[in-house]
């Protein structure tokens, strides 16, 4: 998934402060969406889940650090990415 967010336009500029707020909110984003199984059933990941928290946590702060742009490429991958998934899920 980095690699698409390295083709945001605004990462070329910005590669530095983009990939430490990848890295930052990546872990809670991942703990949030994923469910450990137990005795009787499996463990769950919800990708979608996944995905809309990462970048929502992303661009909440991109907006706090008064990046606009990066905020809003951000918004961006998140709706192709989301509207991918969901695509995708309905041909399952």
């Amino acid at each position: 998934m980095f690699e698409l967010v390295r083709e945001m336009p605004s990462f070329k500029l910005n590669g530095g402060y983009i990939t430490d707020l990848f890295n930052s909110k990546y872990d809670a984003a991942f703990e949030e969406a994923y469910q450990m199984g137990g005795r009787r059933s499996s463990a769950k990941f919800d990708d979608t889940q996944f995905v809309e928290k990462l970048f929502d946590e992303m661009y909440s702060q991109a907006q706090k650090d008064g990046k606009g742009e990066i905020a809003k490429d951000i918004a961006g991958l998140k709706v192709d990415l989301v509207r991918m998934m969901r695509a995708a899920e309905q041909l399952q």
